[in-house]
């Protein structure tokens, strides 16, 4: 099926959506996290939630976003995203809690700006973590665009999977 061609659209159109949501739990986890990281009192207030955020399936809130998006792209992106951008958040906030103090006291010591400190010390520092929550995001993506091509779509690789699947068992038997 790969080397006819027939698959390139579900595949474009599957890497489009996850490409787009991971962009944006990238940009938006690191940010957020960044951010939480500064401000401790929200911080301890979202902590609950970010504990037992998988525990909601994310997919319940699938016809919610049918009925204010409508079919197409949209909620499959959406979905995706929500379930990326919470390993981001808590993978950044991980690393930058880890972040060496002696690192911050050396940084001050040298006089460093704050946009120098965190580029040439709490990021390299925090990547590790960070990273980790990239390739989760990825993993997440992938997952969230792809189940919801099951539930609801015209088009991508979970669609043609689960078209191929209903075509399968609904062939009769030939004995």
């Amino acid at each position: 099926m790969l080397v006819s061609g027939r698959m390139n659209a579900a595949i474009i159109k599957t890497l489009t959506n996850t490409l787009l949501a991971l962009g944006f739990a990238l940009g938006a986890g690191i940010v957020i996290g960044a951010l939480l990281h500064r401000h401790r009192a929200v911080r301890d207030t979202l902590d609950p939630l970010f504990a037992t955020y998988y525990a909601v399936p994310i997919f319940a809130f699938y016809p919610f976003f049918l009925v204010v998006f409508g079919l197409g792209d949209v909620p499959q992106i959406l979905i995706a995203f929500m379930l990326g951008v919470v390993a981001v958040i808590v993978n950044t906030l991980n690393g930058l809690d880890r972040v060496p103090t002696v690192l911050l006291k050396t940084a001050r010591t040298m006089r460093m700006s704050p946009l120098d400190t965190a580029l040439r010390m709490t990021l390299p520092a925090a990547a590790p973590y960070i990273l980790t929550g990239i390739k989760l995001a990825v993993a997440y993506a992938f997952i969230g665009v792809i189940g919801s091509e099951f539930i609801m779509s015209r088009g991508g690789i979970g669609y043609e999977i689960s078209s191929h699947t209903r075509a399968s068992t609904m062939r009769p038997c030939t004995r």
